[in-house]
């Protein structure tokens, strides 16, 4: 049951990693059962990331209500800067919560092949202030120890015992979201850290 009764005044937006899905991705299937209204938004590397969004935005989001992104591994990287979208057509909240977030491609354990531009520059992840990061203690993918190090120290942080994919941890991953949406829930969102 989640802590917060009344998902329906926020608008809820996924954003899977590299080579994940909005349609056949567990992680977006598992949140798409507890909030109806989800979104997903599906990218390739191929993608104009900021021109996708772009389109998404008017499509998918109701600027009148507050936002809570929710951004897996390289889609964390696109959460924040859906977030800094959002932030420049609107005065609503948005919430951020970055699961094994990607910051930068040198916190790779792994060489994934990355070849979209957007991703492998920029230095968005100095505006995840106030975000909810969570962590997964066998994460064979993402440097944990790099990326906390290069995320703004005002985040919260959680650690769950699972590797990257966090399928075993998604009940978990909800609990938090709840705690951290409940405790920021109307809360002036903080201009970004430049």
């Amino acid at each position: 049951m989640n802590l917060i009764s009344d998902y329906n005044k926020f608008n809820i937006v996924f954003i899977h990693g590299l080579g994940g899905s909005i349609t056949t991705g567990t992680k977006f299937n598992f949140f798409k059962g507890i909030y109806s209204q989800i979104k997903g938004f599906g990218w390739t590397q191929e993608d104009n990331i900021p021109e996708k969004l772009a389109a998404f935005i008017p499509e998918n989001i109701d600027l009148a209500k507050p936002t809570l992104i929710i951004g897996s591994s390289a889609g964390g990287k696109i959460s924040l800067l859906l977030k800094q979208m959002l932030l420049e057509q609107s005065n609503q909240q948005v919430l951020v919560c970055l699961l094994n977030p990607l910051a930068d491609v040198s916190m790779r354990l792994v060489e994934v092949p990355l070849t979209n531009s957007y991703l492998l520059t920029g230095d968005l992840h100095k505006t995840a202030k106030d975000a909810l990061i969570i962590w997964s203690a066998e994460d064979e993918v993402i440097n944990q120890t790099e990326s906390i190090k290069m995320f703004h120290p005002h985040n919260w942080f959680v650690q769950v015992q699972d590797n990257h994919q966090l399928k075993n941890s998604l009940s978990t991953v909800v609990k938090r979201m709840d705690e951290y949406v409940y405790q920021n829930q109307n809360v002036t969102q903080p201009d970004f850290v430049n």
